[in-house]
């Protein structure tokens, strides 16, 4: 027998690298002593001979779900015999001589390409002949298939009911199994062969000059080895999803777990290798196979495999607003087997996501059998069998005999000290029974806390949402209750910036751009356009305000007519008759000024054109943003035409040009002659001189012109406007 070691290898090819982590189980302590990878410029094998064929009725493959596997699968347990009998056989078809520069090397499983030369200096680094060795194959090398029974079977009936007739026979054909139920068994199978281990294989020969085996553990899919380093390393609620990420240099896909099994298992067909643009494909696939699904796969997300870093975690944390987690190493998961996780100083914590395979490999060859652990084992038989730790000959016989003899003289002596030790079970009982309640007690203590803490994560994520939803609810209510208070006013958008947001649309009335630049704070009317549609003059506009800071919930009240259909057709009945009856009135008062002027005068003198025709600058002026020249030629018509036709609306341009540029005390003048001249724009005076003299916090003024404009004319647009600005000033003295 030769001599044992604690060195335990896990080897994995992923695309071109290939990566081996090396571990040593000393006492009580797993040391990760070495990580490392080399990247191939080629593949290491050939197939020539044997690919993996599309085996059996498609309808038979089925969704994983895995469970705990039974105890008695007799290729478990695989140990070390160096020298066993076997080796000879074993190495049959590995060639003696070695290859030329740039020559190939035949095996009998594939041909090995001029890539093994740096493959051969890297595994170099490794005392791979003084360890255990566990392999890793593709998922694409695998094919699953579900066997029922109506009993409990053996591998060998597995392998019948798995395979079709003329497969059973194939050597070159490895099954293994989960069991999921009584009788329900997901198994795996593989065909060909295993082109790592025989790379191993014959660079062993080469790197250390010996025809001895390399001591191989286990074979087992990438789906099985990041399901046993979660279970080792994870702890979650038996009811939540946990979605296992691995994304490797080529094979990438998701695992879905819960409660410790596989509940999904799904490729991800990613070709890209810019960082960012796999990030985006990987969460476009999430998203997709969310919504395929009947439970949630992205509430708790663990990152593995090369493209696993804090910037792939930052990217899936904000485009899910949830907090995942990079794969890593932190657990005392291992306590409860008595081992400890020692890192070697010279590895970075950084790398450990790209190593969770060949780690998780290395750390079951160590445990063995554990309950959190899925057996699972491709190797071929004839290797397992050199591998076994006790074959039995001559001299097994007598051990066998030396055994018996010495349980029963074992058993004598412990007939002897029953009574003794009987005592102490019962002290011991008593003081275990005690523990229990304790331990009990401490584990309610502990759940209450835990669901405290979930309920205050919960409460603050409701905040964070709720605070901005309000303040919007705020916006979105005055916005549309300002438009059904004032028809003929369109808003097309409204976007947001760092400390703004800004709304664009169209008005019939131009007054009406200016009141809606006062309905929230801070606006700023950023630009009026005059545009024709059908002959009528719409203005466009773009007003800017200062982003809604949202910090408590907002009481909407609901208007009386939309308690009903038929309350609120009687409304829009009401609103469109008030409409008819404003324009019939403007109709009809310019009807009266035109037949007044056409009694005085059959035409119009040079000197009212030239009136009409300086007014209509002044307003070109002021629609294209140019306030000051517009100014200059307002006051040119005031001066030079004051009994001019435009002279009210002259004086109410005015006022508002210099209400828009905060000038408010000469505002005030210039609204105060259109009120007493009872003409047009009357009521829109009333109302800016009021706000004018509220700007200046004259509030007695302000509440005076309100009261007028209530008192005076009770039933147009801005009186209700006015009304609620009363009770405002009122509430604020």
């Amino acid at each position: 027998m030769g001599k044992k070691t604690n060195f335990f290898y896990g080897v994995t090819v992923d695309g071109l690298l290939l990566k081996v982590a090396e571990l040593e189980c000393s006492r009580d302590r797993i040391i990760i002593h070495r990580l490392e990878t080399l990247k191939l410029n080629s593949p290491l094998f050939v197939d020539n001979e044997v690919s993996l064929s599309n085996m059996g009725d498609e309808d038979n493959i089925r969704e994983l779900s895995f469970d705990n596997a039974s105890d008695d699968y007799d290729l478990r347990d695989i140990d070390i015999f160096s020298n066993s009998a076997n080796l000879d056989k074993l190495n049959e078809g590995i060639p003696e001589p070695q290859p030329k520069q740039g020559e190939t090397k035949s095996t009998s499983f594939g041909k090995m390409t001029s890539q093994s030369d740096s493959a051969n200096k890297f595994l170099g680094k490794f005392a791979l002949n003084e360890g255990k060795i566990s392999l890793s194959c593709l998922e694409s090398q695998v094919e699953w298939k579900v066997v029922k029974a109506n009993k409990k079977l053996s591998i060998q009936e597995i392998r019948k009911l798995a395979l079709t007739p003329d497969r059973v026979k194939d050597p070159s054909c490895h099954i293994d199994f989960t069991q999921t139920g009584a009788a329900i068994y997901n198994v795996g199978i593989h065909q060909g062969s295993f082109d790592l281990m025989t790379f191993l294989t014959n660079s062993s020969r080469l790197i250390y000059n010996s025809k001895a085996p390399l001591a191989y553990r286990s074979i087992e899919p990438f789906s099985i080895s990041l399901l046993n380093i979660f279970n080792l390393f994870y702890s979650h609620l038996a009811s939540s999803y946990t979605t296992l990420l691995y994304l490797g240099d080529e094979s990438k896909y998701g695992l879905v777990i819960k409660d410790r099994i596989i509940q999904k298992l799904f490729p991800l067909m990613i070709y890209d290798t810019e960082p960012e643009r796999v990030r985006e494909a990987v969460f476009a696939k999430l998203m997709l196979e969310n919504e395929s699904s009947d439970f949630p796969i992205t509430d708790n997300i663990v990152l593995a495999g090369d493209f696993a870093t804090e910037a792939d975690i930052a990217f899936y944390n904000r485009r899910m607003s949830k907090q995942h987690q990079l794969f890593r190493l932190d657990s005392s998961a291992l306590k409860k087997y008595k081992h400890s996780l020692v890192i070697n100083n010279s590895i970075y914590p950084d790398v450990i996501p790209s190593f969770a395979i060949p780690i998780a490999l290395s750390i079951k060859a160590i445990l063995g059998h554990v309950g959190d652990l899925q057996h699972f084992n491709f190797l071929p038989k004839k290797v397992s069998d050199s591998q076994n730790i006790f074959k039995m000959g001559g001299v097994g016989y007598f051990l066998l005999f030396m055994i018996i003899a010495t349980g029963l003289i074992g058993t004598n002596l412990y007939q002897q000290k029953t009574s003794y030790s009987k005592e102490l079970q019962r002290k011991h009982h008593l003081a275990e029974q005690e523990l229990n309640i304790l331990k009990a007690f401490y584990n309610l203590i502990t759940g209450y806390q835990q669901k405290e803490k979930a309920a205050n994560e919960a409460n603050a994520r409701s905040g964070r949402i709720a605070a901005p939803k309000n303040s919007w609810s705020n916006v979105l209510y005055k916005l549309s209750d300002f438009t059904t208070k004032n028809p003929l006013l369109w808003v097309d958008n409204i976007s947001t910036q760092d400390t703004r947001f800004i709304l664009k649309g169209s008005s019939y009335y131009r007054d009406r751009i200016t009141n809606l630049s006062m309905l929230f704070d801070k606006g700023v009317i950023s630009r009026i356009a005059e545009r024709k549609i059908a002959d009528h003059t719409i203005w466009d506009f773009e007003i800017s305000f200062e982003r809604p800071a949202g910090d408590a919930p907002v009481d909407i009240p609901i208007p009386e007519y939309f308690n009903s259909y038929e309350a609120y057709a009687q409304y829009v009945i009401k609103e469109r008759e008030r409409e008819r009856l404003e324009a019939l009135q403007l109709a009809n008062r310019q009807n009266n000024q035109t037949i007044g002027n056409f009694v005085t005068s059959s035409k119009l003198d040079d000197a009212s054109q030239d009136a009409s025709q300086l007014y209509q600058k002044a307003k070109e002026t002021y629609v294209n943003n140019n306030f000051n020249e517009a100014i200059a030629f307002l006051n040119t018509y005031i001066s030079t035409y004051p009994n001019g036709k435009e002279i009210g609306l002259a004086y109410y341009l005015l006022g508002e040009l210099y209400y828009v540029l905060g000038q408010y005390n000469q505002a005030v003048p210039n609204f105060n002659h259109v009120y007493r001249l009872k003409g047009e724009k009357v009521t829109e005076s009333l109302f800016f001189m009021a706000k004018s003299y509220e700007e200046m916090s004259d509030y007695g003024n302000a509440i005076n012109y309100f009261n007028i404009l209530l008192r005076e004319y009770p039933n147009t647009p801005l009186s209700r406007a006015a009304s609620e600005q009363v009770l405002i000033l009122r509430e604020g003295r």
